[in-house]
This record gives C-alpha cells, sequence and structure tokens, in this order.
C-alpha cells in the first residue's frame, strides 16, 4: 500500500532542493541560462518562501512515517 504522506515528502523534498540550487547558482544561470536567471532574481522571495514551506511540509509529513523515513528525509535533506 502506497502511503500519501511518504509521497508527499518525497514531492516536497525534491522540489525544495531543486530550488534552493536555483537560488545558489545564479551567476552560472546568469551565463548559460539567461532566462532562468532572470526568472530565480525577479522571483527570489517567492522562492525562498516556498523553499521554507516546503521544508517545514517534509518535516511535518515525515512525523506520519517510520523514523528510519524521518532520518531519510533528513540525511538527503542535507546532503542537497
Amino acid at each position: 500500500m502506497i502511503k500519501i504522506s511518504l509521497l508527499l515528502a518525497s514531492f516536497f523534498i525534491t522540489f525544495a532542493v531543486y530550488s534552493i540550487n536555483k537560488l545558489t547558482d545564479i551567476k552560472e544561470d546568469s551565463i548559460n541560462l539567461v532566462y532562468r536567471a532572470e526568472f530565480t532574481n525577479k522571483n527570489r522571495h517567492s522562492l525562498i518562501i516556498t523553499v521554507i514551506i516546503s521544508s517545514f511540509a517534509v518535516l511535518y509529513l515525515s512525523l506520519f512515517i517510520p523514523f528510519l523515513g524521518f532520518m531519510l528525509f533528513s540525511f538527503l535533506f542535507l546532503l542537497g
């Protein structure tokens, strides 16, 4: 049986790590991907807010899965 909380937590952690990557790679994107860099600069505050919300969502959802799942999501977030 598929646990919805595990599925949602996986989505939110992937989204948060990818968004953090967009924010930290703005210098490289301004050379290689100009449109992405412009989008990131224009929507910087919105991206930061969504990263924070996604991070808290992962923490909240990981409370409903076994301890090993919580440790896995913590490791993935720190790795990202």
